[in-house]
């Protein structure tokens, strides 16, 4: 909610949330070790920028790490994992898909599937912290597209889960890579690169 450079109020966040100053000085605590806020020397709290660095720094993790997901799933995938995914992607409605907060959580459940389908809990947990960091910077991207098409790739996880079924690792690595790439995230960057900021 808080946009990115504005300075945080404990005293009104403490009045806000209804709850006393120590747990929010807890929680800016480790939201400064996770780089989301900014506590200055003289106790001043500020919401990090966005960075066309980190968005790139994100980006490739996430690409590599979405990739090597993938690709176990298509070697580990259960019955049970593949009726999870085929549910999910049921529910995405196309006319909404990516326009609102619960298309944009849809679409991460989706992905979060594929990771539990990949059944390595220690890629499962890192990307969970990625797309956790990812996420102000996907908003940002869900903005800046605002004017644009709506992204076309709402059909490529009906073909993940085919992919996924036929066990072709090789064909769903390329088609994650790419997803990734054109993803609201790489949007983000794509904007940024280009000094493009919203107001």
């Amino acid at each position: 909610v808080l946009p990115p450079g504005s300075t945080i109020n404990q005293d009104q966040l403490s009045t806000d949330l209804g709850v006393s100053t120590t747990p929010i000085r807890e929680a800016l605590r480790r939201l400064s070790a996770e780089n989301f806020v900014v506590i200055d020397a003289h106790r001043d709290t500020r919401v990090v920028g966005l960075s066309e660095s980190e968005a790139r720094d994100l980006l490739e993790v996430r690409t590599t790490l979405e990739v090597l997901a993938i690709r176990l799933a298509c070697e580990r995938a259960t019955t049970e994992d593949l009726i999870t995914l085929e549910h999910l992607f049921s529910q995405m409605s196309h006319r909404d898909y990516r326009l609102t907060d619960n298309a944009l959580n849809a679409h991460r459940q989706f992905h979060h599937a594929i990771h539990l389908a990949s059944q390595n809990q220690a890629l499962h947990a890192a990307l969970v912290r990625i797309y956790n960091q990812c996420d102000r910077y996907v908003r940002f991207g869900l903005e800046a597209s605002r004017a644009s098409a709506v992204t076309d790739d709402f059909s490529e996880h009906e073909r993940f889960i085919e992919l996924i079924r036929d066990r072709d690792s090789q064909s769903a690595e390329e088609l994650m890579l790419s997803h990734v790439q054109n993803s609201l995230l790489g949007r983000a960057l794509l904007h940024l690169s280009n000094n493009e900021v919203l107001a």
